[in-house]
């Protein structure tokens, strides 16, 4: 991520960030038994979003895009 910070001209942090994607957020109940394979990913665009409570939930509107080619 720091390398695609600086090729766009970005922020880059002193902190390391590991990217990561929520399988299951504010889960009730546990589920054992379950085996997650790799997820290899080549992402083509960068996007920063925002967060926020709307009326039917979280929205993350998109408020900035960078491509990655």
């Amino acid at each position: 991520s720091q390398t695609i910070a600086k090729k766009l001209a970005l922020h880059q942090s002193e902190y390391q960030y590991n990217p990561h994607i929520t399988i299951s957020r504010k889960a009730k109940e546990a589920v054992d038994n379950i085996y997650y394979q790799p997820l290899t990913l080549q992402p083509s665009a960068l996007h920063l979003f925002e967060s926020f409570a709307g009326k039917d939930g979280v929205e993350y509107p998109i408020l900035h895009s960078w491509l990655l080619t």
